[in-house]
């Protein structure tokens, strides 16, 4: 009889198994599809949190007077670009630092023989040098061909505080999951190689200040709080 007592409860023991497993699996979808829903909202409410407003750059070239609206600046999508691995944040971190090993701060005076010159990615690349904003727009491309998502990333241009006077600059906010946070990924005027999850908020750093407008390949903001972002503010808290 043992033999019986065995097999029944052998089988249903099996059976068990076989369920909880299936649980396992169910569950592990369960939070898969909930994690991405919070980033999906994460993303909805960033995109809307500021006013959009299209936003044009006029570059003078070899083809005379040219309006460009900066989005069209980004994401040029370069195979010469370098690959890394790893999860985002390391992808950022390692991009930031090979763009302040490789590229070389010089003027637009020196580089284009014009005060102001804005590159496209491959062009820095090329030339391996620029300025501020020729550094953050390679910056972008290389997180970009590495997978990181646009939304997570913003070329800013605003004020910073460098050598007791106020100066122009631009450079790169990225979204830190880890942290909920936008960090700062400076190249040239304050580099540093602090892990990103470690970063302050990038309205905390006191070096930098009011930002006048950010965009990535998608949208372009102005500053102040757009109303349609406070209503998901609210809903999310």
């Amino acid at each position: 009889m043992n033999w019986i007592y065995n097999l029944i409860y052998g089988i249903k023991d099996k059976e068990i198994q076989e369920l909880e497993t299936k649980l396992e699996e169910v569950t592990s979808e369960l939070e898969k599809i909930k994690e991405k829903e919070i980033i999906n909202q994460k993303e909805q409410y960033y995109t809307y949190k500021y006013p959009f407003k299209d936003i044009s750059y006029q570059r003078t070239d070899k083809l005379g007077i040219i309006n460009i609206d900066v989005r069209q600046f980004l994401n040029s999508n370069n195979y010469l670009l370098p690959k890394f691995t790893g999860t985002n944040d390391e992808i950022a971190f390692n991009s930031l630092i090979w763009v302040i090993k490789n590229i070389k701060y010089v003027t637009d005076k020196t580089k284009y023989g014009l005060e102001e010159y804005w590159a496209f990615g491959y062009e820095t690349l090329n030339h391996l040098k620029g300025d501020c904003e020729d550094g953050a727009i390679l910056l972008y491309d290389i997180l970009r061909f590495n997978g990181i998502s646009a939304w997570k990333i913003r070329l800013s241009a605003g004020w910073v505080s460098y050598n007791n006077k106020k100066e122009g600059h631009a450079y790169i906010t990225y979204y830190c999951e880890e942290t909920d946070k936008w960090v700062i990924l400076d190249w040239c005027y304050f580099p540093n190689f602090q892990e990103i999850k470690l970063r302050p908020d990038y309205k905390n750093d006191k070096m930098y200040g009011s930002v006048w407008f950010s965009f990535n390949e998608d949208y372009s903001w102005s500053q102040g709080l757009n109303t349609s972002a406070k209503r998901v503010l609210k809903q999310h808290k």
